[in-house]
């Protein structure tokens, strides 16, 4: 059971990351309103979002704070509930501090947020970000012998980050090092270069995942300031390889296909040299027998 837990214990810290900041909790008016730090951050797709705002002593990783009245916080203008600390499930490790969580099944272009702290003064900050999906007029496929073009929803904009993932959701940020994907012209399509792909694993038939986001830091709050983002993830799309990586079941079996027809041509090689012998001359065979008769015994 503790082996179990500990690996759920692992399990969790990489996914939530091992340094992101304290997991601590004190009342909001056990400081003082130029001490916090603010941050925001939005992740959605096409049905569904989740946006958390979070409130922590002197900067980004000091210890979490529970808004007492006047405290609150709103996202577009509606109160957002506070989310207590939580532990992993069966220990005493905890997950998360306090923070402040809204949830939905329709994903926002604009998110504002406005933050009342305990001397009761505001705090409005927001973000925009549309949504960002690929658009297919017929199948994806990757081609082994030219780039591949897929279009986009959208422009993608100067201050916007792409990342791209084929067959895996763990993407990387366009343009890729050596730009074995990058963005047309006008920034609403990628070029997929065999380049990128050739190097991996894939399968025949898989998908690619495209996800956009935004960052900035916050323009109203206190000394400290903040930070806010927003990420979108598009609807993963299905695209097929041409030429994915020769399996190992592929490879034995073309060697023992070519292994099979050295086989095969070798005999009849052997055998076509052997008919090509020249006949022996009779009078040589007469010759040899004579002398082998006069030899001395």
């Amino acid at each position: 059971m503790k082996t179990k837990i500990l690996c759920l214990s692992l399990f969790c810290l990489s996914i939530f990351g091992c340094n992101q900041g304290s997991v601590e909790t004190i009342p909001s008016n056990t400081v003082m309103s130029s001490q916090v730090f603010q941050l925001y951050t939005v992740e959605g797709s096409r049905s569904n979002m989740q946006v958390v705002a979070a409130f922590r002593v002197g900067g980004a990783t000091g210890t979490t704070l529970e808004l007492t009245a006047p405290g609150k916080v709103s996202y577009n203008a509606a109160e957002m509930p506070v989310s207590a600390p939580s532990n992993l499930i069966g220990t005493s490790y905890r997950m998360k501090g306090t923070d402040y969580r809204i949830s939905g099944n329709e994903y926002r272009a604009k998110h504002d947020f406005l933050f009342t702290d305990n001397d009761g003064k505001t705090y409005a900050n927001s973000i925009s970000l549309s949504p960002l999906e690929i658009v297919t007029n017929s199948a994806l496929a990757l081609q082994n012998n030219q780039p591949t073009t897929i279009s986009l929803s959208r422009t993608v904009a100067a201050d916007e980050k792409l990342t791209v993932g084929i067959g895996t959701s763990i993407g990387d940020e366009i343009p890729t090092a050596g730009n074995s994907i990058y963005f047309n012209s006008s920034r609403n399509a990628i070029i997929i270069t065999p380049q990128y792909w050739q190097a991996k694993s894939l399968r025949t038939k898989t998908e690619v995942e495209i996800v956009v986001s935004k960052s900035a830091g916050i323009t109203q709050g206190s000394p400290l300031g903040g930070s806010i983002s927003a990420k979108y993830s598009a609807a993963p799309t299905a695209i097929s390889v041409s030429a994915a990586k020769t399996t190992s079941s592929n490879k034995n079996a073309i060697i023992n296909s070519n292994a099979s027809a050295i086989a095969n041509a070798a005999p009849k090689t052997v055998n076509a040299n052997v008919k090509n012998l020249p006949k022996p001359n009779s009078n040589d065979l007469n010759a040899n027998i004579e002398i082998n008769k006069n030899s001395p015994r």
